[in-house]
Protein backbone atom coordinates (compact mmCIF):
# COMPACT_ATOMS: atom_id res chain seq x y z
CA UNK A 1 0.00 0.00 0.00
CA UNK A 2 1.64 3.22 -1.14
CA UNK A 3 -0.87 5.71 0.28
CA UNK A 4 -3.53 5.66 2.99
CA UNK A 5 -6.80 5.89 1.02
CA UNK A 6 -8.91 8.98 1.65
CA UNK A 7 -12.18 7.05 1.32
CA UNK A 8 -13.22 5.04 4.35
CA UNK A 9 -14.63 2.16 2.31
CA UNK A 10 -11.25 1.75 0.57
CA UNK A 11 -9.43 1.91 3.90
CA UNK A 12 -11.64 -0.90 5.20
CA UNK A 13 -11.10 -3.00 2.09
CA UNK A 14 -7.32 -2.54 2.42
CA UNK A 15 -7.51 -3.76 6.01
CA UNK A 16 -8.88 -7.08 4.79
CA UNK A 17 -5.82 -7.46 2.58
CA UNK A 18 -3.53 -6.86 5.55
CA UNK A 19 -5.66 -9.10 7.78
CA UNK A 20 -5.25 -11.97 5.29
CA UNK A 21 -1.46 -11.79 5.67
CA UNK A 22 -1.47 -11.98 9.47
CA UNK A 23 -0.81 -15.41 10.99
CA UNK A 24 -3.83 -17.45 12.08
CA UNK A 25 -3.91 -18.30 15.78
CA UNK A 26 -0.63 -16.56 16.60
CA UNK A 27 -0.25 -13.83 19.22
CA UNK A 28 1.95 -10.92 18.23
CA UNK A 29 3.47 -8.18 20.33
CA UNK A 30 2.91 -4.57 19.32
CA UNK A 31 6.46 -4.50 17.98
CA UNK A 32 5.92 -7.67 15.93
CA UNK A 33 2.64 -6.58 14.36
CA UNK A 34 4.07 -3.11 13.67
CA UNK A 35 7.09 -4.63 11.95
CA UNK A 36 4.89 -6.77 9.72
CA UNK A 37 2.61 -3.87 8.85
CA UNK A 38 5.61 -1.62 8.18
CA UNK A 39 6.81 -4.10 5.59
CA UNK A 40 3.45 -4.07 3.82
CA UNK A 41 2.96 -0.34 3.27
CA UNK A 42 4.99 2.63 2.06
CA UNK A 43 3.51 5.65 3.85
CA UNK A 44 5.23 5.08 7.20
CA UNK A 45 2.33 4.85 9.67
CA UNK A 46 1.91 1.33 11.04
CA UNK A 47 0.02 2.77 14.04
CA UNK A 48 -2.94 3.88 11.91
CA UNK A 49 -3.07 0.41 10.36
CA UNK A 50 -2.96 -1.30 13.78
CA UNK A 51 -5.68 0.97 15.16
CA UNK A 52 -7.92 0.49 12.14
CA UNK A 53 -7.54 -3.30 12.23
CA UNK A 54 -8.59 -3.22 15.89
CA UNK A 55 -11.46 -0.76 15.31
CA UNK A 56 -12.86 -3.00 12.55
CA UNK A 57 -12.62 -6.06 14.80
CA UNK A 58 -10.19 -7.78 12.44
CA UNK A 59 -7.54 -7.88 15.17
CA UNK A 60 -8.04 -8.17 18.92
CA UNK A 61 -5.80 -6.17 21.22
CA UNK A 62 -5.22 -7.01 24.86
CA UNK A 63 -5.64 -4.46 27.61
CA UNK A 64 -2.41 -2.49 27.60
CA UNK A 65 -1.92 -3.26 23.89
CA UNK A 66 0.79 -5.82 24.58
CA UNK A 67 -0.75 -8.67 22.55
CA UNK A 68 -2.48 -8.61 19.16
CA UNK A 69 -4.24 -11.52 17.48
CA UNK A 70 -6.05 -11.91 14.17
CA UNK A 71 -9.77 -12.54 14.58
CA UNK A 72 -11.33 -15.12 12.29
CA UNK A 73 -14.15 -13.36 10.48
CA UNK A 74 -15.74 -14.06 7.08
CA UNK A 75 -14.70 -11.44 4.50
CA UNK A 76 -17.45 -10.04 2.28
CA UNK A 77 -17.38 -10.66 -1.48
CA UNK A 78 -15.22 -7.61 -2.29
CA UNK A 79 -12.71 -8.49 0.43
CA UNK A 80 -12.59 -12.11 -0.77
CA UNK A 81 -11.82 -10.95 -4.31
CA UNK A 82 -9.05 -8.65 -3.06
CA UNK A 83 -7.55 -11.37 -0.88
CA UNK A 84 -7.53 -13.84 -3.78
CA UNK A 85 -5.86 -11.27 -6.06
CA UNK A 86 -3.24 -10.39 -3.45
CA UNK A 87 -2.39 -14.01 -2.74
CA UNK A 88 -2.06 -14.77 -6.46
CA UNK A 89 0.23 -11.77 -6.89
CA UNK A 90 2.30 -12.31 -3.75
CA UNK A 91 2.42 -16.07 -3.98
Amino acid sequence: MALWPAKTNLQHLCMWGLWSRLPVGESLSERQISARLAGWHLFGDAAILRRTLVELGLVARSIGASVYQRMELPPDADAQALIRALHLRLG
